[in-house]
């Protein structure tokens, strides 16, 4: 199997309770130096009671409600020396240290292609990750499944989707059958002292490239490069190699092929 994977979107999420959006405005991010002065924006910045969003011509999106902030990033064709999106979201919360931080959200975005055989990716949550059945056998065509993991690791959970969906070029007519695989690193503050959450928090965002590494070496190596391998049927960890024990597994048939975003984990939205 021939398979071309890249993360191409970095999301940070702060769940934050009691949150005034109005707090996401250009004038705050520049001169309490959370962004550059020379950033410019890409749109006109959207301010309501109930949210705020700010866009720049750089790519990076910034969305706040009344218990969340979010911070997110293309990172197609980029080092990571040359992704903000982490940094920025340390900044935020440095300039805003008595915010009631409850939980941090970072959540890679990636997907898969199949040049050689894109018809893989149509089958490849039900025939790869699944054991074959009669529940294959329903319907006109084959079901199309999306499938939901959680992985409990030392540091917090890692919750994963995976997906089957289709992209369409700039200037193309030719839909191409894709995979998307959409993580959540989970981290919860409540436990914390209020004295230690700053230190915690940030901490936690300075691990953000190990996240990704983590991320993107569980898609190759035990997703993309063990597609004979029924993994869910075995009940095999592909982060670990060893039994499930806390891992659930969730299909649903979905009516398009269309990307849904943000990714919500079932105990806080944080993606």
């Amino acid at each position: 199997m021939s398979s071309i994977f890249s993360v191409h979107e970095l999301s940070i999420v702060l769940l934050v309770r009691n949150q005034n959006p109005a707090l996401l405005n250009l004038d705050f991010l520049k001169c309490s130096g959370i962004v550059p002065q020379d950033w410019e924006l890409a749109s006109s910045p959207i301010l309501t009671q109930q949210g705020s969003q700010i866009i720049f011509q750089n790519g990076l999106r910034l969305v706040a409600d009344t218990n969340r902030t979010i911070f997110l990033e293309s990172t197609i064709g980029k080092s990571f020396s040359n992704i903000t999106v982490a940094q920025v979201a340390k900044h935020y919360v440095q300039r805003l240290p008595y915010a009631q931080y409850d939980a941090l959200g970072i959540n890679p975005e990636g997907f898969a292609t199949f040049p050689n055989n894109p018809e893989l990716a149509q089958n490849y949550i039900s025939k790869s990750l699944l054991s074959p059945g009669a529940w294959l056998e329903f319907g006109n065509t084959p079901p199309r499944t999306d499938l939901n993991i959680v992985y409990t690791l030392e540091q917090g959970t890692l919750s994963l989707k995976v997906a089957q969906r289709s992209i369409q070029k700039e200037n193309e007519e030719a839909i191409t059958p894709i995979v998307t695989y959409t993580g959540n690193f989970e981290y919860i503050f409540q436990q914390v002292p209020p004295t230690d959450k700053l230190d915690v928090l940030c901490n936690r965002l300075d691990q953000w490239q190990s996240n990704i590494e983590t991320f993107t070496t569980l898609i190759e190596q035990r997703f993309l490069n063990a597609m004979n391998s029924p993994l869910l049927s075995q009940s095999i960890d592909p982060l670990t190699g060893q039994p499930i024990k806390n891992a659930t597994a969730e299909l649903t048939h979905i009516a398009n092929m269309n990307s849904q975003v943000p990714f919500v984990t079932p105990q806080y939205a944080l993606g």
